[in-house]
């Protein structure tokens, strides 16, 4: 239970970390990533990355729930049975 806000904590870091890339592949800016892409193969790249982005979003809003389950099962099962 004590690793899903470290979890959601590296999802929340990677989308910023995506989204700062797309913004540069936008800008025409040097990536490493887009050094030796066309400008077609750039375009896919920035499409992966926000879909990448959109379920990493989805992850976060998951860990939340699984969080508050987590939580739910804990305070009404597991540790009234001690």
């Amino acid at each position: 239970m004590m690793d899903i806000p470290n979890q959601k904590k590296k999802a929340i870091e990677q989308i910023k970390d995506t989204e700062e890339t797309i913004q540069r592949l936008n800008a025409g800016k040097f990536t490493f990533g887009g050094m030796l892409k066309s400008d077609k193969e750039k375009k896919e790249s920035i499409i992966l990355k926000e879909q990448l982005i959109v379920e990493l979003k989805a992850d976060v809003d998951n860990y939340d729930v699984i969080h508050r389950i987590l939580i739910i099962y804990l305070s009404t099962v597991a540790i009234p049975s001690y």
